[in-house]
């Protein structure tokens, strides 16, 4: 028998514990998503659903508050050495999306007779559908707070040498990139000659940006920064269960990670997956559907990165852009 469950019914106050710090504000968010009232558990009775998702769903909400908190310092770092194209409040506008696709698709006749059923989600599915936008948000504010040894906010006014690293990049690497892109180079140039600092920040943190995100050892450096879970799972209670372990495997969230930045032709979906194999909570993963609904999400959630690159361009003219990520807009 197949059970839905809402697994929002017992609030958020059970995952508290003593000794944890306080809650994140992504915790609340992830329990009341929409995808945990989509799972389906084909070989489990009610109350052995009931429990599975009561387990998954709490440890995917102490995964993303500590992926939350480690945001948050590096956010306010980003944020006082001018990069306004930090991905904060990305990841509300991808969970809306979600949402929404699920919804409608629960709204879409099926059958003959035109009956409107739910479509269904495996456990891990909806653990990976939750928890994705938020590893988004979390992977963009940290690649660019790792780079801030080469000083990326700048293209000249105080820029270390070409020998500067930053453990996974260097300095040199990174103007050498810029000279290719001439355009936005005379931007930033003519913000600074204009006394319009902030603009010409703006501009070389479009740069690094774009050249970090395309650099292959940036996402080795993000999982090595100890961004929970790419490496190993934390300490907690909430990860001790062997089906918690396996339906949020480092390895399974790595493939959220090299989702990231793509377009859904770049794509190549892996072979459908089993999670806890030969036991009674085993079910499989569609991969494609997963990355497309992620991926979707992530281009109709308007990231700032990617947004064409006359947005940058933009800056340091005379109605330059003024990006918010949550209300971009235009501006004298």
């Amino acid at each position: 028998m197949n059970h839905h469950k809402d697994a929002c019914a017992g609030g958020i106050g059970h995952i508290a514990r003593a000794g944890q710090a306080p809650q994140h504000p992504w915790q609340k968010t992830v329990v009341e998503h929409e995808a945990w009232r989509r799972v389906v558990c084909e070989r489990l009775d009610e109350a052995a659903a009931e429990e599975a998702v009561g387990q998954v769903r709490d440890a995917v909400a102490r995964l993303v508050g500590l992926w939350g908190r480690t945001t948050d310092v590096a956010d306010t770092w980003l944020a006082e050495h001018g990069d306004i194209w930090r991905p904060t409040g990305s990841e509300s506008r991808m969970r809306r999306g979600i949402a929404t696709m699920l919804y409608d698709s629960a709204s879409a006749p099926t059958g003959r007779d035109g009956d409107r059923q739910p479509p269904g989600l495996s456990l891990t599915e909806a653990a990976l559908l939750v928890a994705g936008p938020f590893l988004y948000t979390a992977f963009g504010t940290q690649f660019a707070h790792l780079a801030r040894d080469i000083r990326p906010w700048t293209l000249v006014d105080g820029a270390p040498g070409a020998t500067a690293d930053c453990g996974f990049a260097d300095r040199g690497a990174f103007d050498r990139y810029c000279a290719g892109h001439l355009a936005l180079m005379d931007r930033e140039r003519r913000a600074r000659q204009r006394g319009r600092d902030a603009e010409a920040r703006a501009i070389a943190w479009w740069l690094a940006r774009q050249w970090l995100l395309r650099l292959p050892a940036t996402r080795g450096a993000v999982r090595r920064s100890g961004l929970a879970g790419l490496e190993r799972l934390p300490d907690g209670p909430e990860f001790e269960p062997e089906l918690v372990r396996e339906v949020l495997s480092p390895d399974r969230l790595w493939q959220l990670v090299e989702l990231i930045g793509l377009d859904l032709e770049q794509w190549q979906p892996c072979e459908q997956d089993t999670v806890a194999a030969q036991r009674a909570a085993e079910h499989t993963v569609d991969w494609e559907m997963v990355g497309t609904l992620l991926t979707v999400a992530h281009h109709m959630s308007v990231d700032p990165m990617l947004l064409s690159s006359l947005v940058a361009e933009h800056l340091g003219v005379s109605a330059p852009w003024t990006a918010s990520p949550s209300a971009p807009h235009w501006g004298r």
